[in-house]
């Protein structure tokens, strides 16, 4: 009767020996095949959403959001490459260390995305801050108003991003006091800016050196070639980041702020200087 009574729980544990192996066996491969098929992808949050990079200045931290599907959140893996420009903790948020430009990677299994950080310096940020909210703001394009409230030209619209007492804004004023009431005209800001040793280049650079806030000065010759103007130049625009620049009359049409995609490419010769209003 014993024998018979210990049979059963002996079966049982070789059945469930047999169970176990084979689960432990099985599990490592069908983790791995979920794994390798799952996929991640960066959400565009407000602070991304412009130029599809984030913008930020040393000391800032940004919150980085992923979506994940075919594997646990847990399984996200956040990487900078660079430290010394921004670091990425293990819930993805970015602390901005010093100026430059890195990428931060995200990945899981074989996914990886990555997304590209420029650190300025948190004057330029708060001038970029204003363009977009100018951007956002009905702006009409005139020369003879162009100091008015709702009215830019692109010297003014660049200079008033940096200053402007009435909207608040007092960073930097590019011109010195006198530009602090009047914008001086984009071959003015160039010069001055080179006269003040805020040179980034004289013509299209590697956009690696270029961060967001610097601004740009085309000779465009719209109206035919300015023999008055210093270096020709007679457009400006101001650099908001991963290649984007933003404007008023040239390429935005008059009556908008325009936003476009800059080529930075040796071959263009309309850019003929950028510079750096803010370290």
């Amino acid at each position: 009767m014993s024998k018979r009574t210990l049979a059963i729980p002996a079966a049982f544990i070789a059945v469930f020996m047999c169970l176990a192996l084979a689960f432990a066996a099985w599990t490592p491969d069908t983790a791995a095949a979920a794994t390798s098929n799952a996929t991640v992808k960066l959400v565009k949050t407000a602070n991304i959403k412009n130029t599809g990079s984030l913008t930020t200045y040393p000391g800032q931290k940004s919150k980085l959001k992923v979506k994940v599907t075919g594997a646990d959140a847990s399984e996200v893996v956040w990487k900078s490459t660079s430290k010394k420009i921004a670091t990425v903790s293990e819930k993805g948020v970015v602390t901005a260390k010093q100026p430059g430009r890195c990428y931060v990677k995200v990945t899981v299994g074989s996914s990886t995305k990555k997304l590209l950080v420029a650190v300025t310096s948190q004057q330029a940020y708060q001038a970029v801050q204003n363009a977009f909210v100018d951007k956002q703001t009905k702006i009409s394009y005139s020369q003879a108003k162009r100091m008015k409230k709702y009215y830019r030209d692109c010297s003014a619209f660049v200079s008033r991003c940096y200053w402007d007492s009435k909207l608040g804004r007092r960073i930097f004023a590019i011109g010195g006091e006198d530009a602090k009431s009047w914008a001086l005209p984009a071959a003015d800001q160039a010069m001055w800016l080179n006269e003040h040793g805020k040179l980034v280049s004289w013509r299209a650079c590697d956009i690696k050196k270029i961060r967001p806030g610097d601004t740009l000065y085309f000779e465009t010759d719209y109206a035919g070639k300015d023999y008055s103007q210093w270096r020709f130049i007679d457009h400006a625009a101001l650099y908001v980041g991963n290649g984007y620049v933003m404007d008023t009359g040239g390429s935005g049409g008059k009556g908008t702020i325009g936003f476009r995609w800059c080529k930075f490419s040796s071959k263009d010769k309309s850019i003929k200087f950028i510079g750096r209003p803010c370290p």
